[in-house]
């Protein structure tokens, strides 16, 4: 069983629009069972031609993962270098955090 699951992105985690079209964007630090409610309406579906769904899809699949594993999940930019090799020495935080609480 994994004890952590990273996802990279070409952005700095979840957001509550779509960065690229959206200078206003704002990034989601924490995703949790319990303001998931709050958070899932504002967060886009693929607009673009993507196999993975976008990024509703992706955080849909990691809660869908915490919920059954109880595991933290992190998606955060593979493009900012240095975030994954950080990720995978143990450090959080850099992306969005999607835990169970």
């Amino acid at each position: 069983m994994p004890g952590r699951v990273i996802v990279c992105s070409d952005v700095e985690g979840v957001y509550d629009k779509d960065p690229h079209r959206n200078p206003r964007a704002k990034k989601i630090p924490l995703i949790t069972l319990d303001n998931m409610g709050e958070v899932l309406p504002s967060i886009d579906g693929a607009t673009t031609v993507d196999v993975t769904g976008g990024m509703r899809t992706k955080v849909l699949k990691l809660l869908e993962l915490v919920r059954e594993v109880d595991v933290e999940c992190e998606v955060l930019s593979a493009l900012t270098p240095g975030n994954l090799r950080d990720a995978l020495n143990g450090e959080t935080g850099r992306g969005t955090v999607i835990r169970r609480s």
